[in-house]
């Protein structure tokens, strides 16, 4: 056990797969919310809530979640 670095045996592979490890990310979504959320507003309508501006609010705070809406929706009245 010599004086060295403390380095032998360290395993930089998870911080290199903290940071993304090279593999390419997939681009943003850029369609407008009502072409991204149509399954999703289609089942929210299909349960009662007719708000569009309110479930594409819902929908994009719970990243496209129809579970996640409704329970914004139901815990933020308007």
């Amino acid at each position: 056990m010599g004086g060295g670095a403390g380095n032998e045996g360290m395993n930089y592979g998870n911080l290199f797969d903290m940071f993304g490890g090279g593999r390419p990310t997939s681009p943003p979504d850029n369609r407008p919310p009502e072409e991204r959320y149509a399954h999703q507003l289609q089942q929210l309508n299909e349960m009662g809530f007719y708000d569009f501006d309110r479930n594409i609010q819902a929908l994009r705070r719970t990243g496209g979640s129809v579970n996640g809406a409704i329970e914004y929706l139901l815990n933020n009245p308007q």
